[in-house]
């Protein structure tokens, strides 16, 4: 009894929350793992663009804390020079530490 059914998708709830963060602050960007949860989200903002007739570059940030899988960064380089997209690529230093038990 405490569920709430709407009669919108999962898919179209998703475009209309974009909506509602683009057209409520001035500025918006995307942060991009390489995963597949931000390649999705990504894309789905990119159609959101496409029904609005958008034309402005997309904002993606990237942070590469020098700790990821070389196949994740290489994956990510493919979207760096993309016309469509306003794309920041951040390194940042991660101390870490190595251990190796048994």
């Amino acid at each position: 009894e405490d569920l709430i059914y709407v009669k919108e998708n999962v898919y179209e709830a998703a475009l209309d929350r974009i909506e509602r963060i683009y057209n409520g602050h001035d500025e918006v960007w995307v942060a991009f793992s390489g995963g597949k949860d931000s390649l999705c989200m990504l894309k789905l903002v990119e159609e959101y663009f496409d029904r609005e007739n958008i034309t402005d570059k997309i904002n993606v940030v990237f942070r590469d804390e020098e700790t990821i899988n070389s196949f994740v960064r290489e994956f990510v380089l493919t979207f760096v020079k993309n016309p469509r997209y306003n794309f920041k690529y951040y390194t940042t230093q991660l101390e870490s530490e190595i251990y190796i038990l048994g």
